[in-house]
């Protein structure tokens, strides 16, 4: 950290570092085998634990800060997830339950925890509770606890990791505040939901927008939740060096830094009983559901939004125009979109589908008709003589997935728990032995060479990590066989993307992929015109 840290503070820009204390062990759920073992001896006793184990190790993680140049960034969270009760919670029947008992032995761990971390740093800020899901009960007994206790957090710090997440946050936000105005607590601590989205969102560029979405407009703080691998930003890189599309989400989104926000208008989120315990309809709303944010530039004539794909038509209203900078003067107006082709799929450039010129009206309609709820749309509303044109990309990708093919052998679909496109299933797996396959037909519009993208996913095969191999298939393309190399990612859900380019004559093509060698499952292809090979 001491060589990242500089780099992200060098222009006052980061607010807020936030330190998981017991990150310092090395297994999760911090060293939950050890602990049960005790607990099932009948020997296991948190408070010894606390004072004998954790303790030591949290003085030597709190000696790494000591004259740290950015402690004022720092938020030490002392505990993470402690509802799941491995550390304070009963063991009953075989399990840990984070009873009453459990919760108020929390409490006094907390207490005691950040006692210990103000009397070494006390100007340091705590951050808690950290729980793994937001319940309002549970904030608000720790709420009273701590302000009655003088041991109040600096920062509130929750989760938000379910399929309700994204429409509930600022229902979440506002039951937060309410608790707070109940018990005389300041409602402008900071909030950090310092992990939010479910595997399946985490790298996909339209979750993103939604998420970004609810973290402006509530006001708070979030990060991402680290689900899959080391070193790609919580599944924004595709690799060392390269952005996948969710980084492009992220990447638009910091370019709006010290802009104004603008005020957002979207429909009402439903909170009736059949949104809360109908899964089906819950998945539906957020599929079609329309999220994004604005800003307007320093200067005034320059408006930037993010915006959520759909599953329908949907269109943006740009309205008060004629209150802005731009007022009487010549628009540019640019549409660009960036679709999820896979975690580990390299995506250097947006697909631009609209760059027009046109006066400025009040209102301004910016249709978005390609109902594609695996995407992210960047909208750009600037003064034309100011903004260069952007060539419009005329060969754009189309989606085809593997799950609506005719399975082979012993192929079948399944639901992914990762980022995955389709609407049945998410993955075609079984790719294990000769005869194990998929096949799909797909259509091209004019005689020309084909860019294919193949998302794909490579285990390892329960071999070592150092023995890592890629896998062979045989790809059948109008009955014309080729051997291909899938690189392996290191997991199954960590889809990657392999580049082919055929020429192909206008009209119905095969494409079938078989078992060759290794296993490996596939989510979609993406296929695009492409008059030379890059």
């Amino acid at each position: 950290m001491r060589h990242i840290a500089p780099q992200l503070t060098a222009d006052n820009s980061l607010q807020y570092i936030l330190i998981y204390l017991q990150d310092m062990y090395s297994t999760w759920y911090y060293d939950e085998e050890a602990i049960n073992a005790q607990k099932r001896n009948g020997t296991y006793d948190w408070q010894r634990y606390l004072h004998d184990v954790y303790f030591p190790i949290l003085d030597e993680a709190l000696s790494r800060y000591e004259d740290c140049d950015y402690f004022d960034k720092l938020v030490f969270c002392p505990f993470n997830e402690c509802d799941n009760a491995v550390w304070f919670g009963e063991w009953i029947d075989g399990w840990n339950q984070f009873s009453e008992t459990g919760q108020q032995n929390f409490f006094l761990a907390f207490r005691e925890t950040a006692d210990r971390i103000k009397a070494k740093f006390p100007t340091a800020k705590i951050a808690g509770p950290a729980y793994c899901a937001f319940n309002p009960d549970a904030m608000r007994a720790f709420l009273a606890f701590t302000k009655e206790n003088d041991c109040l957090p600096d920062v509130l710090v929750y989760h938000e990791l379910n399929d309700r997440s994204i429409l509930e946050w600022n229902l979440h936000v506002s039951q937060l505040h309410e608790i707070e105005r109940g018990l005389g607590i300041p409602t402008d601590l900071p909030v950090i939901v310092n992990e939010y989205g479910m595997m399946e969102e985490n790298g996909d560029p339209n979750a993103a927008a939604k998420y970004i979405s609810v973290i402006e407009e509530s006001g708070t703080f979030g990060n991402q939740a680290y689900w899959l691998l080391a070193n790609n930003l919580s599944n924004t890189c595709a690799d060392q060096n390269s952005p996948n599309s969710a980084w492009w989400v992220y990447h638009r989104y910091a370019e709006m830094y010290g802009w104004q926000r603008l005020a957002l208008k979207t429909s009402a989120l439903p909170y009736s009983d059949r949104y809360r315990e109908d899964a089906n309809y819950r998945a539906k709303y957020k599929d079609a559901a329309l999220f994004g944010i604005g800003a307007r530039s320093e200067s005034g004539d320059r408006l930037s939004f993010i915006v959520s794909g759909s599953s329908r038509c949907q269109t943006v209203r740009v309205t008060h125009l004629n209150r802005t900078a731009l007022r009487g003067k010549l628009l540019r107006v640019t549409v660009q979109k960036v679709t999820y082709q896979g975690i580990g799929g390299a995506v250097f450039a947006p697909e631009t589908l609209v760059c027009r010129r046109q006066k400025c009206t009040p209102t301004l309609n910016i249709p978005l008709t390609d109902r594609d709820k695996a995407a992210a749309y960047f909208i750009f509303v600037e003064d034309a003589a100011a903004a260069p044109a952007v060539p419009v990309t005329k060969d754009r990708f189309t989606r085809f997935e593997f799950e609506d093919g005719t399975l082979l052998g012993r192929a079948y679909t399944y639901d992914s728990a990762y980022a995955t496109t389709g609407e049945t299933a998410g993955m075609v797996g079984g790719f294990e032995a000769e005869g194990d396959g998929v096949t799909c037909s797909f259509c091209v519009p004019a005689t020309d060479t084909y860019e294919l993208k193949l998302i794909y996913g490579k285990y390892h095969d329960g071999l070592p990590d150092s023995e890592r191999r890629a896998a062979k298939a045989t790809l059948l393309l109008d009955g014309e066989a080729k051997t291909l190399s899938l690189p392996n990612t290191v997991k199954s859900e960590n889809t990657g993307a392999l580049r082919l380019f055929v020429p192909l004559k206008a009209g119905r093509h095969s494409l079938t992929l078989l078992h060759d060698d290794g296993t490996f499952v596939v989510d979609s292809f993406l296929r695009r015109r492409a008059r030379s090979e890059p």
